[in-house]
């Protein structure tokens, strides 16, 4: 692809490669610029620990997330996993970038100091849903006490912590956005947006069989919901420049 720039021709290379962004993608010094939109909230895998259980009883018992009743032993377990993740993430992508390489970087964050926000609300409508399921002999509990989603969204002051602690990159800019949710004001539009996210990992674990059950009680819950919440889904935006090699 070519640009006009100054009457001269810059020669441009897009690539997108398949594989994990957690491994290596690219030779050394070959890139020299990354964008990642909305995947770095993602977790290589279920965070280390989380399925273990205290005096037989699961860790996360109930959640399918960070959840009202989950410990603050689950919320380091995520976060532990997530610092990792996000710390190889930088050490792989400044192996590959050139000199002054630069990245941008959108993924989901949380405003809040705990984990109260409009994401955590609802994972926990959804996990209530599939409760009131094992109850009624749809799901099977121990199906349900060990199904916990990878993923964690970090506050601007964690995210930003971990980079300058890995001293690779300067920040050249870093904020906290807002999601605009006027495309899922209503709760059959919340509904097939979580379903579309959330049903290869459900069918993964559970089967395909409770997959329509869910999402229509989930919808017809959603209305209210999305009355009731007033927290907006927040996503960190940040800029970084690989720091010149000493």
């Amino acid at each position: 692809m070519r640009a006009e720039k100054d009457a001269r021709s810059i020669l441009h290379f897009v690539a997108g490669l398949p594989g994990s962004f957690y491994g290596r993608l690219f030779p050394s010094q070959s890139v020299h610029f990354f964008h990642s939109s909305y995947s770095l909230h993602w977790l290589s895998q279920v965070p280390e620990g989380l399925d273990s259980k205290t005096e037989h009883v699961p860790l996360n018992r109930g959640n399918i997330y960070i959840g009202k009743t989950s410990s603050s032993h689950v919320v380091k377990l995520y976060k532990d996993q997530f610092d990792r993740d996000f710390a190889l993430f930088l050490k792989l992508r400044f192996n590959e970038l050139v000199p002054g390489g630069q990245m941008v970087l959108a993924f989901l964050g949380r405003k809040e100091k705990d984990h109260n926000g409009l994401l955590n609300s609802v994972l926990g409508a959804i996990s209530e849903l599939l409760n009131s399921m094992v109850l009624e002999g749809l799901v099977e509990e121990e199906k349900l006490d060990s199904f916990n989603i990878p993923l964690y969204a970090p506050s601007m002051e964690e995210a930003e912590a971990l980079i300058n602690a890995q001293s690779l990159y300067d920040i050249i800019h870093i904020k906290m956005t807002e999601s605009n949710r006027d495309n899922i004001q209503s709760g059959a539009n919340l509904a097939m947006f979580m379903r579309s996210v959330l049903e290869p990992m459900i069918v993964g674990h559970f089967g395909a069989g409770i997959v329509d059950e869910l999402f229509s009680r989930f919808a017809m819950n959603a209305a209210e919901h999305l009355v009731k919440e007033k927290t907006k889904v927040h996503f960190l935006a940040l800029c970084l420049k690989k720091k010149e090699q000493m």
